[in-house]
């Protein structure tokens, strides 16, 4: 793993462990084993480390969504829209995961703007990916037509939230499923 990489990947743990405030370029650069000077080789400064890790972020929630709702071995809308809940619900103890709800839910004031602005591009862009996933079962007849796209990608979205937000909730999730796409199915 290239040392850019490594750097990124730390520094989304000890963000998500330690907040903004409470992580520092030299506990950075303690964690990867690297020179503090070493470590500004590749990071102006702290904001700059924090804003890549948000890219970093927002790329991979991006990536992983297209991956799961455009895999091609997976034939209906309905085994592509509980995959991406499973496999989301599945990375609640991860440290990208409390980086993003840590961030997003609780912004240091002074990076709010900068936090819903990059987080932002992702979550339409998940969104937009749903969406679509959504309009061609409607149009399929996979999903009941008398639905909008938004009110089932609404829904859908509270019960990935729930799910995501409530590691407990992953245990019935099947049950979940089972009454949502009973609404939702044609």
């Amino acid at each position: 793993m290239k040392t850019r990489d490594r750097i990124l990947n730390e520094s989304i743990k000890l963000f998500a462990e330690n907040g903004f405030e409470g992580t520092s370029m030299a506990s950075i650069a303690k964690l990867i084993g690297v020179t503090k000077p070493s470590l500004y080789a590749h990071y102006e400064n702290k904001l700059d480390l924090f804003e890549a890790c948000l890219d970093k972020i927002s790329l991979d929630q991006i990536e992983f969504t297209k991956g799961i709702l455009n895999n091609p071995d997976v034939d209906t809308a309905e085994e592509k829209l509980y995959s991406l809940i499973k496999d989301c619900s599945l990375m609640v103890n991860d440290s990208t995961f409390t980086f993003y709800n840590r961030f997003y839910f609780l912004p240091p004031l002074e990076l709010k703007e900068t936090i819903e602005e990059k987080l932002a591009i992702s979550t339409n862009k998940c969104y937009e990916l749903i969406i679509d996933t959504i309009h061609d079962a409607i149009n399929s007849g996979e999903i009941e037509r008398s639905l909008s796209e938004e009110e089932v990608a609404s829904t859908y979205i509270c019960i990935m939230n729930g799910v995501g937000c409530n590691a407990g909730s992953y245990n019935n999730l099947d049950y979940i499923w089972k009454i949502f796409w009973r609404g939702v199915g044609s």
